[in-house]
């Protein structure tokens, strides 16, 4: 299967359109999966996931455009996977099983940053409080091992211990930063510890569920493994870019959302580390605890600059993404299939 495309006789389509298109396949091919693991779930768990899933409203009625929710983590799951049919509908089961996953961790995540609205609706704890929006993420995650289990039998073992294992490191990853929030001797080793686990983790599990569930060799789910590390990390170095110097408006605010809460993440950690008077100022910045202004955020953000952050990050960014590319020959042998990985990772994370 064309990553671009449907399964057009073995036709590939213009590939500049690869961050849209495959995004969209992939929905395609993985959504009545996971809504038949769903309709499994029941009542009242089955329409919070429905909801949660922007699958329907809150009163349970259809939807279109839910997909949004998980479409990126789906991709991935699915990226390194052979362009053959079989071995793409082979895959489909076990994507379904990360996606739901995953979006069992998106409900305690919400419930943990205080998130009010994801994608312009109510999260799952706004809606319908935080006990059942716990029990609705535990209900998610038994579905997605249920879904494993169907597997053969060495190949479930093997994908149950690695999403058990995915799941304990972001676990241990978002109780860390939570402890992190506010501190100013958090080494940039251990800043950058919190963003494999918590995104490194996630993305390695998707790359190597996807070629194990479709029939990879040990030795390519390996390589997929570790180039979904170095691209899970990619990503969030990439989404800390953005959201610290957007593009489209390097002088605006954004949200500046892990500066405002205090985050100590990488690019912060950098900076604390070079010492100066413009350290010493971020220093107090974090140990405050009244709520920052507008005003404040942007200097903050400056002085991030000043120390070099900006372009520290961009070159963690490409050497991850550099990284995970070296590995996508021992991922599969296929010079289009190897093409079109390579195209979909750099179009969607090279520095502007």
């Amino acid at each position: 299967m064309s990553r671009n495309g449907d399964f057009p006789d073995g036709n590939h389509y213009d590939p500049s359109g690869i961050l849209i298109e495959f995004p969209r396949r992939v929905t395609a091919s993985i959504d009545p999966r996971m809504r038949e693991i769903v309709a499994d779930l029941p009542e009242p768990v089955r329409s919070m996931a429905r909801y949660h899933l922007r699958w329907a409203d809150d009163q349970g009625a259809p939807l279109s455009g839910g997909e949004r929710i998980l479409r990126r983590y789906g991709s991935l799951m699915m990226l390194c996977v052979s362009r053959e049919r079989s071995a793409w509908d082979r895959a489909v089961n076990v994507a379904a099983a990360g996606n739901l996953m995953m979006a069992s961790q998106f409900i305690h995540d919400d419930i943990i940053d205080n998130d009010q609205e994801r994608y312009g609706k109510p999260t799952v704890w706004a809606r319908f409080g935080v006990p059942a929006a716990i029990m609705l993420g535990d209900a998610l995650t038994a579905s997605a091992y249920a879904a494993l289990a169907d597997e053969p039998p060495q190949v479930a073992r093997e994908l149950i211990r690695l999403m058990s294992a995915t799941i304990q490191h972001i676990s241990a990853a978002q109780t860390q930063e939570m402890a992190n929030k506010g501190r100013t001797d958090i080494t940039l080793q251990e800043s950058m510890a919190v963003v494999e686990a918590k995104a490194g983790r996630p993305a390695q599990f998707a790359c190597a569920a996807g070629v194990a569930g479709s029939g990879g060799t040990p030795s390519q789910v390996a390589a997929a493994a570790e180039l979904g590390l170095h691209l899970g990390t990619a990503v969030q170095l990439h989404d800390d870019l953005n959201e610290l110097w957007p593009t489209k408006d390097p002088a605006s605010e954004t949200d500046l959302r892990d500066l405002r809460e205090r985050k100590t993440i990488p690019a912060v950690a950098y900076a604390l580390q070079i010492s100066g008077r413009h350290q010493e100022e971020l220093s107090r910045y974090l140990q405050k605890t009244v709520s920052p202004g507008t005003t404040e955020l942007l200097r903050v953000r400056a002085l991030l600059d000043k120390i070099g952050a900006h372009e520290w990050l961009g070159e963690q960014l490409t050497g991850c993404v550099d990284a995970a590319l070296t590995h996508i020959p021992e991922v599969t042998p296929v010079p289009l299939d190897q093409q079109e990985i390579r195209q979909y990772i750099t179009d969607w994370l090279t520095p502007q």
